[in-house]
């Protein structure tokens, strides 16, 4: 066997173990929702947000429970803006947007919107252990009932926001930088009636 050939074979080699060590870790995930991640600071994904704003009604008749297992009726919340997140700890997509989700929330924490970040995962422990691990602050929650029509995808990560007059006012599926003026201006446009 010539020195080409063995040299060929041990890069082979050092790459399936690489992949292997990456899968057996669990961290491809992580590693596409970083690589993602490095695509949006490209601008590509910033949230994309129109004018006028298009208004459905939206049916806010169901439940989510918090990761302590209190419930809250989506209902209660009308008349604030409420910015809604469908995710999962194993979607990369979802992971390289939170960073953008967290600093959206940070900044607009304290006004008149209420931050829903809903996991679709089953297992409660693990979605807390990942929001710790990353230190996310957002408040996390699981579906405690149906969900209506107006809020089905069919994929994740899903973003919708209601306006305080319970309009479905932007909705997206997909990979999105929410952490842009544009957006922070949008929220806030909303909130406001404006």
């Amino acid at each position: 066997m010539g020195k080409k050939i063995r040299r060929e074979l041990i890069e082979i080699g050092i790459f399936l173990s690489v992949l292997a060590v990456i899968y057996l870790t669990g961290w491809q995930t992580e590693i596409a929702g970083f690589l993602q991640r490095g695509i949006m600071l490209t601008g590509l994904h910033n949230a994309k947000v129109t004018s006028p704003v298009e208004q459905t009604p939206a049916d806010l008749n169901f439940k989510v429970k918090t990761l302590d297992g209190e419930f809250i009726n989506l209902s209660s919340l009308e008349g604030k803006t409420i910015f809604m997140n469908f995710w999962a700890t194993w979607c990369a997509p979802c992971v390289a947007e939170m960073p953008s989700i967290e600093a959206l929330w940070e900044e607009n924490k304290q006004d008149n919107i209420a931050f829903l970040l809903v996991s679709t995962d089953d297992e409660i422990d693990k979605i807390k252990a990942f929001i710790k691990r990353k230190g996310y602050s957002f408040p996390v929650y699981q579906m405690a009932s149906p969900l209506p029509s107006t809020f089905k995808a069919s994929a994740i990560p899903a973003t919708f926001v209601v306006s305080p007059e319970g309009n479905l006012v932007y909705k997206h599926i997909g990979i999105a930088n929410y952490d842009t003026s544009d957006f922070h201006d949008f929220l806030d446009d909303i909130t406001k009636g404006i």
